[in-house]
């Protein structure tokens, strides 16, 4: 699938979830509260909450890179080939809207109405590609749980959307380095670096 048809799938995605949001806060009888958590920033402590909660999840993802063997964390290249082509400043973009939307079905719509295990294993369930890699799966699984719990305890929309961002956007980082590591070796390397 070239780059150009996995990013119209990916926005495409976001624009579906969305749709599926509005329609559900919409026919949903959700409380003004609910409703508030989209405007309610969060305090300097939230956000150290959402920050610490991003960077456990990417200490655990280092631990596992380092220890588990390559073909349980490999998606099959669908992350490498989406995010390792694309600016930073779209990577951001993206990262940001996946988040954002993301987080607005599964915490504010779903997790406010039907509660933190359905919303999570729901998550999961959108995660439907990792089906055949049962560890990711299992992994993305206990990362929303993980989200969840973050909302619950914050009660922040934004707590969670900066959160997702950053494990979103350090993944996409992390691969982006990949392939300039990869495209440096088969080439040489840099140009300045061989007249040294």
């Amino acid at each position: 699938m070239s780059h150009r048809l996995l990013l119209i799938n990916a926005y495409l995605s976001q624009v579906i979830l969305l749709v599926v949001a509005v329609l559900l806060l919409w026919l949903l009888p959700l409380q003004r509260r609910d409703i508030a958590i989209f405007f309610h920033w969060p305090s300097f402590a939230e956000l150290a909450v959402g920050i610490g909660g991003a960077l456990i999840v990417l200490c655990i993802e280092w631990v596992l890179s380092k220890t588990m063997s390559k073909d349980l964390l490999d998606d099959g290249g669908i992350n490498q080939a989406l995010f390792a082509p694309l600016s930073y400043h779209h990577m951001i973009f993206l990262c940001l809207v996946v988040s954002f939307v993301e987080e607005a079905l599964f915490r504010v719509v779903l997790q406010t109405q039907f509660g933190l295990i359905l919303a999570a294993l729901l998550f999961a369930f959108v995660h439907f590609r990792y089906v055949k890699r049962p560890f990711l799966l299992v992994f993305v699984t206990l990362v929303s749980f993980w989200m969840g719990f973050l909302f619950q305890v914050t009660a922040s929309f934004w707590t969670v959307v900066i959160a997702h961002t950053i494990i979103n956007l350090a993944a996409g980082l992390q691969l982006k380095k990949r392939e300039n590591e990869l495209h440096d070796k088969s080439t040489g390397g840099d140009c300045d670096a061989n007249k040294s």
